[in-house]
């Protein structure tokens, strides 16, 4: 029975073990070297009006190299067009469920009256265990989410995407 328990704990204590090896020489956003769970792929999002609620509204969404890991946490912070942090401050954390690699957020904004093509909310992620930040997107700054017409668009950029 010792002999079985042994086996059955010897992936997670390998998987451990290789998280806190490389975590204090691990740069961030290095693919090589973190676990695709932990890797940005790909993302984007857009802020406008959401109809059904008629309040500003930041769509934002990421995809990760793999389905998310439950050891690792997802943070999506927003922040106001001059980007500082908004009061109370905005930042979505999330563990990670195993069966995706994709992360959607909905998330309402506190302002007023935004005005199309030039209110913005600035926008980063952050992949961590414990202290250890695996991935950031963007490596440093923050992107900008430009406000649109909910119906046309206004002809300015339809918010942003990475990857």
């Amino acid at each position: 029975m010792k002999r079985l328990l042994a086996l059955l704990a010897l992936p997670l204590a390998l998987a451990l073990g290789s998280l806190t090896a490389g975590a204090a020489t691990e740069p961030v956003g290095d693919p090589s070297t973190n676990p695709s769970c932990a890797d940005f792929f790909s993302g984007g999002g857009n802020y406008t009006t959401d109809l059904a609620t008629g309040q500003p509204t930041l769509f934002f969404q990421y995809q990760m190299e793999a389905s998310t890991c439950s050891y690792f946490t997802y943070t999506l912070y927003v922040f106001d067009g001059s980007q500082n942090q908004f009061s109370p401050p905005i930042a979505v954390i999330r563990s990670g469920s195993r069966t995706s690699a994709v992360e959607s957020y909905q998330i309402a904004i506190p302002e007023s009256s935004p005005t199309v093509c030039t209110s913005s909310v600035w926008v980063h992620a952050t992949v961590t265990a414990g202290p250890h930040v695996f991935d950031r997107a963007p490596t440093a700054g923050n992107f900008q989410v430009t406000y649109t017409d909910p119906i046309t668009g206004a002809g300015c950029p339809p918010g942003i995407s990475f990857g």
